[in-house]
This record gives C-alpha cells, sequence and structure tokens, in this order.
C-alpha cells in the first residue's frame, strides 16, 4: 500500500482504505529473463470484475471501489504458468457513504426541518399575537374615538336642545309680559284718569318684577344646566316666605290663594331654587286653573313637602306620567299639545333635582290638579 508503506503476503486478508493506491509486485523464483514472462492480475468483486495483463511484475490500481474482492495472480512464461494463491481483498465503504451516516443525515435533515418549522410556526404564533395585540389597540381606539364622537353627538344634541329651550322660555315667559307691560304703558299715556293711571302703573311695576324674576330663573337655570349654579343653604320663615311670593301676583291675579303653611314654619333650603319653583308652579295654576289656589305644608321623614292645588283642567295622563318618571323631553314635547303645564314648569322638574329634590304629580280629581314639591 503506497500510502501507508504497508507490504502483504498472499496469505494476508489485504484490507485497504477507500483512496489507497494498491500496488501489486510479483516475487518469484524464475532463473530466466523476466521479460519473457507475462503477469496477469484478476480482480473479483460484486460489482468489479477486472484483469490486468503486462509484462511488467508490478501493478499499481488506483479505482477500487468499497466492497469485498477476491485477488489472483498467475505468472506465465509462454507455456508454463505459476498460479500463486489467491487472497481476499476488502474494501471498507467511506465513513461519510455508509448506512448509518445516512441514515444519521435523514434523521438530522427530518430534524432540521421539523424544527424550521416549528421556530417558523412560533414565529407566526409571535407575529399573529402582536398583530391580535395591535388590532385590538385599534379596535380599542376606534371604539374610544366613536364614543367620544357620540359624546360629542349628544353633547351638541342637548346644546341645542338647550337653545331650542331658552328661545322656547323667551316667548313663553318673557314676551307675553313684556307685551302686556307695553299695552299697559300705552294705557296708562291714554288714560286721563288719575285713579286708573295708578292701577295700570302697579300691574307695570308688577309684571316688571315678574319678567325681572323670570330673568333671574332663565339664569339660574343656565347656570344650573352649566353645572355652575353655586347653592347656598339658608334657614327661613317657610309661611312668611310663602307669602313673600303670592305679593308678585295680588295686582295680576283674581283668584284667591291661601297660604295655609302653620305660622313660624322653620325650615333649612336653597332659597333661589325653592323661589323658582314654588313661583312658577303658582304662576301655572293661575294661568291654568280657574279657582282657589291652597298651599299646604306637611314633613315627611328627612324632607319637607310644600302641596299646591288648585280648581280647574288637570294635567294630561301622559304629562302626568312622563313628570313623575322624570322623562322630561317626553313631557316637554307634550307640552306643545297640552292646555296644561308650560315650559317653566319642565324646567322646574329639572332644577330642583341640585338640591336634591322632586316635583310629582299625584292622581287628583276631574275638577282639581294637586302638585307635590318635595325639598
Amino acid at each position: 500500500d503506497l500510502n501507508t508503506g504497508k507490504f502483504f503476503t498472499t496469505s494476508d486478508q489485504l484490507i485497504v482504505n477507500h483512496n489507497s493506491k494498491l500496488e501489486f509486485k510479483f516475487v518469484l523464483p524464475y532463473w530466466g529473463n523476466f521479460s519473457n514472462l507475462t503477469f496477469e492480475l484478476t480482480i473479483k468483486g460484486r460489482n468489479y470484475n477486472r484483469t490486468f495483463r503486462q509484462n511488467q511484475p508490478v501493478f499499481s490500481i488506483y479505482d477500487i471501489t468499497p466492497g469485498e474482492y477476491q485477488i489472483s495472480v498467475v505468472a506465465f512464461d509462454g507455456v508454463n504458468k505459476t498460479n500463486y494463491k489467491t487472497m481476499q481483498l476488502r474494501v471498507p465503504t467511506i465513513w461519510y457513504k455508509t448506512r448509518w451516516f445516512i441514515a444519521l443525515v435523514v434523521i438530522l435533515f427530518v430534524l432540521i426541518i421539523v424544527l424550521s418549522s416549528r421556530i417558523y410556526n412560533n414565529y407566526l404564533i409571535r407575529k399573529n399575537k402582536k398583530l391580535e395585540i395591535q388590532i385590538k389597540e385599534h379596535v380599542k381606539d376606534l371604539e374610544n374615538e366613536r364614543s367620544n364622537l357620540k359624546t360629542k353627538k349628544d353633547e351638541l344634541e342637548k346644546l341645542l336642545q338647550f337653545k331650542d329651550r331658552v328661545v322656547s322660555i323667551i316667548s313663553h315667559d318673557l314676551i307675553g309680559p313684556l307685551r302686556f307691560t307695553s299695552t299697559a304703558l300705552n294705557n296708562i299715556n291714554n288714560d286721563q284718569n288719575q285713579e286708573s293711571k295708578s292701577q295700570n302703573i302697579e300691574i307695570v311695576k308688577s309684571n316688571i318684577d315678574n319678567i325681572l324674576f323670570q330673568t333671574f330663573e332663565l339664569l339660574t337655570w343656565t347656570k344650573f344646566k352649566n353645572d355652575s349654579l353655586k347653592l347656598q343653604l339658608k334657614a327661613i320663615d317657610l309661611h312668611q316666605w310663602i307669602n313673600e311670593i303670592i305679593g308678585h301676583f295680588q295686582h295680576t291675579n283674581s283668584n284667591n290663594i291661601y297660604n295655609l303653611v302653620p305660622l313660624n314654619c322653620e325650615v333649612e333650603t336653597e332659597t333661589k331654587i325653592l323661589n323658582i319653583i314654588v313661583f312658577n308652579l303658582i304662576d301655572n295654576a293661575i294661568k291654568y286653573g280657574n279657582g282657589d289656589i291652597k298651599i299646604e305644608y306637611r314633613p315627611k321623614r328627612n324632607q319637607h313637602v310644600l302641596i299646591i292645588k288648585n280648581k280647574g283642567v288637570p294635567m294630561d295622563i301622559d304629562q302626568r306620567k312622563a313628570y313623575n318618571n322624570k322623562d322630561f323631553d317626553k313631557a316637554f314635547d307634550l307640552i306643545k299639545h297640552s292646555t296644561t303645564g308650560g315650559v317653566g314648569l319642565r324646567l322646574c322638574c329639572e332644577i330642583i333635582e341640585s338640591i336634591n329634590g322632586a316635583i310629582k304629580f299625584p292622581k287628583s280629581s276631574a275638577d282639581e290638579t294637586t302638585v307635590l314639591v318635595y325639598f
């Protein structure tokens, strides 16, 4: 073996590497001229069968493939031949061409594919989770934006409703008295009777006071709607306080107003709010009633209750239910088709909530209206 420098005899089993260069040399007792000899080397295997013949006693072989081989060597002298004993040749398979290595490579390749697929799958899962989180965040942002838009839309609608109500109040509670005052002033200018002039002047003065009061009422309600109303509790004599309110109507009201609140009835309340409410309720009783008005009082647990009764057309059932259920928008719509109750009443039901009170309309008889004011 020229690679390893190892010599082999015919009695050996020859094992060489695949890349080895094999050299066979004939050494035999021959007393003649070696050039008269012919040498033959035969190599037989499963996939390899070759015979080499030449005059030189040395054979060099390069292309032996892995496998088991039988080698026979023969020398011819023209007539006779010397047949040497055969020997076995085994060329081992290269390690990277062995079955176990190929199987290992296949297994490794499969493992690499499986591992790569799992890594890629995990990558996709993580990416999908990130996308889901991003989508959820975008959806949440869109929902927040939608909620903000809805809030702004609701605020705008409330602002428009507020504007409509202010216009209604002005047209309902201010323009009418102003026109009446203007007519009364014209009558004063044209009237030569001094006593009649004095009565008209008192009527004008009372109307102006009412207009001022209603303007103050409108301003208070506007502050309430804008959350800028400052409340202040005050102790009052409720009987005397009711009398002061009744005094505003003495020149414009032909009906009798009876103050049935007990004498020396002291309560603590927000007088500005309660003043607006009671004034409006008495004003409505005068406008829509046709008889005497009674104002009563009774305590109830931790609250005070004013009861205002008047003869006349009772409130519409649907309107009464809407007020009792605090469905003020529906009540406001019903006002347009009703002969009882006005815009001021709708505002009173709203503003009394600022002092944790309420206005209720119990079922009344066919010719009477009863209003309960809780404060």
